[in-house]
């Protein structure tokens, strides 16, 4: 296919089955262009002529430029130039796997996309066929979607109808939905790379758990430090290596604040605790411990108080019983 010269494309997606077959196309200037294929016909030699369409989101939205489109089967997604996020899906199954309802969901599939609500600057994302990733620019991970077989990484299998945080152990590269799992590519404080992937294990997703898991965990993966990016099918997992010397900055973490006299005298107990802590030499006074910690070196929200004090006399009545049927 050829287009005019004024239009430059840099990013292309597909979506659909093999007979309606939908190619998005989004241009420098932030414009998604649609094209219609049947792909059982263009094996025929003969000449034939597309209609290049744009979409909703630009009709709707004129002055905000699309910077990254992201597709499923029967889904879009449109990250805009301010971060926002759009989602336009065009199944009914689909809509209501990622937003709980069929509440903005078009049965004539006019395409209006969808606005998520988020606070956030979104840089990354990954739609998969009913559960999607999201990650800001400060490197935060968000889930949304079923989670029938745990592949939102919550620990629980419950479904979440908006984006839900979910706390990974490094800083996130790359993220990749897949067919009922969810891939993360993650890096150390020294550049080493890791693959870390919840949901579901069967068929080799997640290597070294075919249990599969309610969280992310690390799998059984040699990711190469010149790992950029990850994606996944149903069966197999594709790395994508690069040789550049420096990676390009994803995440715009801002420089901590000064300490506060509060916060400095806050941390200077609880490293005192800590140091007392490591010197007991029983578990009954290891929980004595962190119980004063607790009470007098932590500013916490009464909720979370009473909390860590149920956990802890729960704890310490279970240290004591054990310690007595030793005696």
């Amino acid at each position: 296919m050829t287009f005019h010269p004024s239009l430059t494309f840099s990013q292309l997606r597909l979506m659909g089955s093999e007979v309606n077959r939908t190619l998005l196309l989004l241009t420098d200037s932030g414009r998604v262009y649609t094209v219609p294929l049947n792909e059982t016909q263009l094996n025929r030699p003969r000449s034939f002529t597309v209609q290049l369409t744009l979409r909703v989101i630009n009709h709707s939205l004129p002055d905000l430029p699309v910077k990254q489109i992201h597709t499923s089967y029967s889904s879009a997604l449109f990250i805009t130039g301010d971060g926002s996020v759009y989602v336009e899906t065009h199944s009914a199954g689909v809509h209501r796997h990622l937003f709980g309802s069929l509440q903005g969901f078009s049965p004539n599939n006019v395409h209006t996309p969808m606005l998520l609500p988020l606070s956030y600057k979104v840089v990354k994302c990954s739609l998969g066929l009913t559960h999607l990733c999201l990650l800001d620019e400060s490197g935060r991970v968000f889930m949304q979607g079923s989670n029938n077989h745990g592949q939102l990484g919550t620990g629980d299998k419950i479904d979440r109808r908006e984006p839900t945080q979910v706390v990974l152990s490094l800083t996130p590269v790359d993220v990749c939905c897949g067919l009922n799992h969810s891939l993360a590519l993650l890096r150390g404080e020294t550049g080493e790379k890791e693959v870390q992937g919840c949901g579901c294990g069967r068929g080799g997703r997640l290597p070294g758990w075919a249990q599969g898991s309610p969280v992310f965990v690390r799998l059984s993966v040699k990711a190469p430090r010149s790992t950029r990016a990850l994606c996944s099918s149903k069966y197999y997992l594709y790395l994508l290596c690069c040789h550049d010397i420096a990676e390009p900055l994803l995440f715009h973490t801002p420089p901590p604040g000064a300490e506060s006299e509060m916060e400095a005298a806050e941390r200077e107990g609880l490293q005192r605790c800590l140091s007392q802590l490591r010197g007991c030499g029983h578990l009954w006074e290891q929980l004595a411990k962190l119980r004063e910690a607790v009470q007098s070196h932590m500013t916490l929200s009464s909720a979370q108080k009473d909390f860590l004090e149920e956990a802890l006399s729960t704890m310490q009545q279970g240290s004591s019983s054990t310690t007595e049927f030793q005696l």
